[in-house]
């Protein structure tokens, strides 16, 4: 127990944060949000563990007077867990900190997705800029499972070599979730499980999903191939440019994206969905270069043909 304190002592006297943009040495911080998130502190405790810790790993967390926490990994639990949990606690507001010790053990479910999200926004915003991905998904993510019936079950987000979502479905409120969750910066790239399930209270619905839903009614008819590549040529410009920002934030990022589009008798775009891909191999899955294409495909005109069609781009990894 001594050891691990004093080596957590050492590194508290080794740090400095300040607040606003720059810091002692180079180093850059952004000022921590000090408002408390929509779920339990506890519930974040999970994100921290290896999915292979052993069941008697074990870290005490001990509060000190000020607001500081200070901890002991045992048991084999190792000093990056123990540093995580910290982070959590000490990125609360001090009134709502623990004041008595905790003995922290590794989660025996998955990770729920709104504590997941959660963890997001508490720290996010101190690593990272909006040019990262989202930096508070969950209102986006409530959104899209509130245009469709939420089933329970575990999802997976890994991060090597580049962030994927597994153990969603292709319908269209878990492609939306799947784009959102891919989007997000996430504060480490830690692999973790988590059990989907409807928003938390206190998680309300925000933001434009509708390019990942299918417009009501039947189709007019069927657009012309030829003249639907032709169009989509005119857009190769701003599309690039979705794509090279896209490549800034995620390396490796690669795949197909595909979009379903409907038009008026005239010929005039009127809706612009995502869909299943037209190509084999990876989805290109990323909520903010779909909202990216879905703008570049805004006003766009199919001369002499109308109805429903489709336009799959498929994107080189950097």
């Amino acid at each position: 127990m001594l050891r691990s304190t004093l080596l957590s002592l050492l590194a508290l006297c080794g740090c400095k944060t300040v607040e606003g943009p720059a810091g002692q040495g180079g180093a850059g911080f952004r000022a921590v949000s000090q408002e408390a998130p929509a779920v339990p502190m506890e519930a974040m405790f999970g994100i921290c563990w290896s999915p292979a810790a052993g069941a008697q790993e074990r870290v005490k967390l001990m509060p000190q007077p000020g607001g500081d926490v200070l901890f002991e990994a045992k048991n084999g639990a190792s000093n990056g867990v123990g540093w995580c949990l910290r982070e959590i606690v000490t990125s609360y507001p001090v009134a709502a900190r623990p004041t008595a010790e905790l003995e922290v053990a590794p989660p025996s479910k998955p990770v729920d997705l709104w504590a997941a999200l959660a963890w997001v926004k508490l720290l996010a915003p101190s690593r990272f800029g909006p040019e990262r991905g989202l930096l508070d998904p969950a209102p986006l993510a409530a959104a899209c499972l509130a245009r469709g019936t939420v089933n329970e079950g575990t999802i997976a987000i890994e991060h090597s070599p580049t962030l994927v979502v597994r153990g969603l479905t292709s319908l269209e409120h878990e492609r939306c979730l799947e784009a959102v969750l891919a989007a997000t910066a996430w504060p480490a790239p830690k692999d973790v499980r988590l059990s989907l399930s409807r928003p938390a209270r206190g998680i309300e619905p925000s933001g434009d999903v509708s390019h990942y839903f299918s417009p009501e009614g039947a189709a007019l008819g069927v657009l012309d191939a030829q003249t639907v590549k032709e169009a989509m040529r005119s857009l190769s410009p701003k599309v690039g440019a979705c794509w090279n920002e896209a490549l800034v934030r995620r390396a490796g990022l690669g795949g197909a994206r595909t979009f379903r589009l409907r038009t008026d008798p005239s010929g005039v775009l009127v809706a612009a969905w995502v869909s299943t891909g037209l190509t084999d191999g990876p989805a290109a899955a990323d909520a903010i270069l779909d909202r990216c294409l879905a703008q570049a495909l805004t006003g766009l005109r199919f001369p002499g043909t109308s109805g429903d069609g489709a336009y799959t781009w498929v994107f080189a990894t950097r």
